[in-house]
């Protein structure tokens, strides 16, 4: 049977802070998670009959408000009378990367997106989404591929993966709004949340598929880092200073603009060293924004920043080089003119210093797709 390429949109994205469980509103899905079934019986039940049976995909997040985006497949094969179904969907998944959690008896750091060996104290939210998809009874292992990675610290707002499920003989794929809530069941002791399922073709990839990659770094003036509210701390760069020079910045800013060699900005360890250094950036904004509890920070004197950078791809720890080095104009230690001179001699350690922003002022807003539409959340 010829399988047909099309993406759904599921539902429309929920708020950022609201529980899972809202994404069943939609009246148009009657299906039920059922956590109680017996384990001889199915742990879904539906009553919306899906006659077809192509790919979805799937959204996680956090109570930050972060997500990731992952992709299942779900298609027939004929085995002597019965079939099996297999399953590859696309997840959008938040999760804070430095949150702490009680797991055994002690402490469990979601240390990022790429998965960690499971003989490690520490667990990637990869780690996490495989666990859940294990628990859905499936047949062999549920490997997900994350689209984008994120180091320690960063946290991922809209982040994406693929995933292959297969169910045992005899078995119907899952349905989306069912996908969502199985794994969301499974996911609920840990800071992370799946938001929607899409369907896509077989052949879509996660990572290869993305036709951009949009990140904000979030910078304070006013006060130290130390000095930040604690539910800020790890959330934003406090530059130091009272102020910064932004027009100075945006004038740095457009000089980054566009198709560059930007080995100047890149990592000096060897994750690099197998990427092409020439990126193109369609955008590099300064643009004020604020707490994100303003309520509680009114009478103090700070100014909070999004730094933002939109692009296909981005070398290792590119965004946060790149934000140090527009932090350092807005400072008055840099000049626009010496970006670009840094910039022109491709060389990552011309940078005074070889400084880098910190991981915590990261955030991975949204990862696009041709025909498929995400849940982008604004911060």
């Amino acid at each position: 049977m010829e399988e047909k390429c099309f993406s759904q949109r599921i539902r429309d994205p929920v708020d950022i802070y609201c529980n899972h469980a809202a994404l069943l509103s939609d009246a148009s899905y009657r299906e039920t998670w059922n956590p109680s079934a017996p384990m001889d019986e199915p742990l879904l039940s539906e009553s919306l009959h899906d006659e077809d049976n192509g790919n979805a995909g799937v959204v996680t997040k956090n109570y930050y408000g972060e997500v990731t985006n992952t992709d299942f497949r779900a298609r027939e094969q004929s085995t002597q009378g019965e079939y099996t179904s297999s399953n590859r969907k696309k997840l959008l998944v938040k999760g804070d990367l430095i949150i702490t959690t009680g797991k055994e008896n002690r402490a469990v750091h979601v240390i990022g997106v790429v998965e960690t060996p499971v003989t490690q104290s520490v667990l990637g939210v990869q780690n996490y989404l495989q666990m859940a998809a294990q628990k859905l009874r499936l047949v062999g292992n549920a490997k997900f591929t994350i689209s984008s990675r994120t180091d320690t610290g960063v946290h991922a707002i809209c982040n994406s993966a693929h995933v292959d499920i297969e169910r045992a003989v005899g078995k119907p794929p899952f349905s989306e709004t069912i996908l969502v809530d199985a794994l969301n069941h499974h996911l609920k002791p840990e800071p992370i949340s799946v938001l929607k399922a899409v369907r896509v073709c077989d052949n879509f990839h996660a990572r290869h598929n993305a036709l951009s990659r949009t990140y904000i770094y979030r910078v304070v003036t006013g006060c130290k880092q130390f000095d930040l509210p604690v539910f800020e701390r790890n959330l934003c760069w406090a530059a130091s200073v009272s102020s910064l020079s932004v027009t100075a910045m945006e004038e740095a800013a457009n000089l980054l603009l566009g198709t560059h060699d930007f080995s100047a900005f890149q990592s000096t360890s060897n994750e690099n060293i197998f990427r092409s250094p020439i990126k193109t950036l369609s955008q590099v904004d300064i643009k004020p924004s604020s707490s994100f509890w303003p309520h509680l920070l009114q009478y103090r004197d700070l100014q909070f920043w999004d730094l933002t950078f939109k692009s296909k791809s981005f070398l290792y720890k590119q965004v946060r080089r790149m934000t140090q080095a527009l932090v350092a104009v807005g400072q008055g230690r840099l000049t626009p003119l010496q970006i670009k001179e840094i910039m022109d001699t491709r060389d990552p350690t011309a940078f005074p210093g070889n400084p880098i922003a910190p991981a915590e002022g990261l955030f991975l807003k949204e990862v696009e797709y041709e025909g498929i539409e995400t849940c982008s959340s604004g911060i």
